[in-house]
C-alpha cells in the first residue's frame, strides 16, 4: 500500500509539473504576441525551408529558417554564413565579450541579438561576387578550352550562380547588439530588418606568430518555427509533401507573412502558394 501511495503522488506531482510548464509556455505565447508586433515580414521557401525528412506519422510540420552571412571567401557559399566580416574584435567586446587571446581558457558563447535582412545589400554583394566568379572562370576558360579542371570550375561557378538567383537565401546576418530596441531603431524598416535573439561564440586563431579573433555565430535562438496546423495542411498541399533531391535548384513555391512579437519570437500570419513548380536539374 505504501508504494502504491507513492507512486500515486509521483504521478499527481509529475501532472502538476507538466500542467505548470505548459501554462508558462502558452502565457510567453500570448505575452509575444500581445501588443505592437516588432517585424512582419515575408519570405519564401529560400528563407524558409521545409525538413528534408519528414515522418508520415506526424502530421506537425515545422520549418527550418535559412541564413547566411557575408565572409572572406565570398565565392564559397558556406564561408560566411557562421563567420560574418563584421563579427570582429570590435564588435566581439561591444557585445560584452572578454578578449584575452593569452588566457588557456576557451571563451564561453552568450546570447545577443542579431539583425537579419532580407534581399538587401549583403545580398545584392553576394549576387554581384557570383557574377563576378562567372566572369574571372570564363575569361580562364576562353584562354585554354580544353583544360578539364578549369572547364569544371567555370561550370561550378555557372551553377554557383544560378542558385544565387533563383533558390538561395536572401536572408543575411549583418549586425549584432545587446538591446534589441537601439537596433530597432537603426534598423527601422520591419518588412526588410528581422531581430532574432542568436547564440556567439569568440573564436582565436593563431597563424604565423598572427594572432586573430572572430566571432561565430552558433546558430539563432528560435529553433525550428511551428506550422500551425491549417497552414500546415496547405504548405503539404502546395508541394504535395515531395521534396526533391538536394542538388536540384528549386523554384520557391511558398512565400510566408512571419511576424515576431515583444519576445521576439516568430509566428506564421499567412501562407500562400506561389506559381512555381519547376526543380530545374544544372
Amino acid at each position: 500500500m505504501k508504494t502504491f501511495f507513492s507512486s500515486h503522488k509521483l504521478f499527481i506531482l509529475g501532472f502538476i509539473i507538466l500542467a505548470v510548464t505548459n501554462l508558462i509556455i502558452l502565457t510567453c505565447v500570448a505575452f509575444n504576441k500581445k501588443g505592437t508586433k516588432d517585424s512582419i515580414i515575408t519570405l519564401t521557401e529560400r528563407e524558409l525551408t521545409l525538413p528534408y525528412r519528414t515522418n508520415r506519422e506526424n502530421s506537425g510540420v515545422t520549418l527550418q529558417i535559412s541564413w547566411r552571412s557575408l565572409g572572406k571567401e565570398n565565392y564559397n557559399i558556406y564561408s560566411g554564413k557562421k563567420y560574418p566580416l563584421w563579427l570582429n574584435e570590435k564588435k566581439l567586446k561591444e557585445l560584452g565579450f572578454n578578449i584575452n587571446m593569452d588566457s588557456h581558457k576557451k571563451p564561453l558563447s552568450k546570447e545577443v541579438f542579431v539583425v537579419l535582412e532580407y534581399n538587401g545589400d549583403s545580398y545584392q554583394k553576394a549576387l554581384k561576387n557570383s557574377k563576378i566568379k562567372v566572369e574571372e572562370m570564363k575569361k580562364s576558360y576562353d584562354l585554354d578550352k580544353r583544360n578539364r579542371e578549369i572547364k569544371r570550375k567555370f561550370e561550378r561557378a555557372k551553377k554557383q550562380l544560378n542558385r544565387e538567383q533563383i533558390s538561395m537565401s536572401r536572408l543575411f546576418a549583418i549586425d549584432a547588439g545587446v538591446d534589441p530596441e537601439k537596433l530597432r531603431k537603426k534598423y527601422n524598416d520591419s518588412a526588410q530588418f528581422m531581430i532574432a535573439r542568436a547564440q556567439i561564440k569568440p573564436l582565436f586563431s593563431y597563424d604565423r606568430d598572427k594572432k586573430e579573433v572572430k566571432g561565430y555565430i552558433q546558430r539563432l535562438s528560435m529553433g525550428n518555427i511551428h506550422v500551425p496546423l491549417k497552414y500546415g495542411r496547405i504548405l503539404k498541399t502546395i508541394t504535395n509533401n515531395k521534396k526533391s533531391n538536394t542538388s536540384d535548384i528549386i523554384l520557391p513555391r511558398y512565400r510566408i507573412n512571419l511576424a515576431h512579437g515583444s519576445r521576439l519570437e516568430p509566428w506564421i500570419v499567412s501562407v500562400q502558394p506561389l506559381n512555381n513548380n519547376k526543380i530545374i536539374n544544372k
